[in-house]
Formats: C-alpha cells, structure tokens, sequence
C-alpha cells in the first residue's frame, strides 16, 4: 500500500466511487492500483464495509447509516443435504445477509459463502439437524433482536 494513510485511501475509494460508475471490485482495484495503492481483494472488501459502501443497482456507493441499517429484503432458506443451506435474497443483499449471519454465531454453522443474491451456508450435521438449523437460522434473522440496527451497534 505504499505509504498512504488509511484516511488517505479511503478518501481515494469515495473519490473514485463518486467520479467512476466501478462495477466490482477487480476494477476497483485496479483503478486503486493507478494511483500506486496495492491491496489484497479480502482487504478491500473489508475496506470497503468498514466505510459503509455497498453495490447497489450494480454499482458500488455509499450508502448513509439509515440505509445500512435498513431492513433486508425478503429471504428464503432452503435445505440442501447433506450439509448445506441456502439463502436466496435480493440482487446485491447476500453478502451483507452472510455477514449478518456470520455474527449470530449459531450452532452448527461453520461458515458462509455469499454472492450476489445466493449465500451457501456450510452445515456441521454431527453437531445440529440441518433442518432445524435452518428453521432455527430463518427464526434468528426474523428476530427483531437480530435486526440489522441491532448487531451494527453491538
């Protein structure tokens, strides 16, 4: 990363999003790399939740505290055995609904794979029913305790 500050990057990211319709990340970081800034994709990823931008209509923008803590739309959980659930939402919610998920540290889930509107969620069936996991999972993230507002400030 050279010898730029974090402040220093982050501004560079909102000038670049504000001035440039960037579409993913690889372009993104190719743009960042123009400007002699080299990071790692998970980096930027994390980056760029940290900052509160997120793709929305298939471009990448900031996006305010009162849309961040919006709602998510709605979801669907669905059974795959042996070991898998998936999750189906809208165009561009997967990701932050698998971090979201990530953070409720439910039993038996070992981990979270997101794209755009599909998120596999592996399953430890040795230590809960896949079933009852996923009923237990569609109940947690319906919780008003749960909600969005809820695990951002916690």
């Amino acid at each position: 990363m050279g010898l730029r500050h974090s402040r220093e990057v982050d501004a560079l990211i909102e000038d670049l999003l504000d001035k440039e319709e960037i579409v993913d990340q690889k372009a993104l970081l190719a743009r960042l790399a123009e400007h002699d800034v080299h990071i790692a994709q998970p980096t930027l990823s994390r980056r760029l939740d940290r900052m509160g931008i997120r793709k929305i209509h298939g471009r990448y923008r900031k996006v305010s505290l009162e849309e961040r803590n919006a709602a998510f739309p709605p979801f669907r959980v669905q059974s795959c055995p042996p070991n898998l659930l998936l999750v189906r939402t809208d165009a561009g919610f997967a990701q932050p609904l698998a971090l979201r998920i990530d953070r409720l540290a439910i039993e038996g889930l070992l981990g979270t794979v997101a794209g755009d509107d599909t998120i596999l969620i592996a399953v430890d069936v040795s230590v809960v029913d896949l079933a009852e996991c996923g009923a237990r999972l569609k109940r947690e993230l319906e919780s008003p305790a749960n909600s969005p507002r809820k695990i951002a400030s916690g």
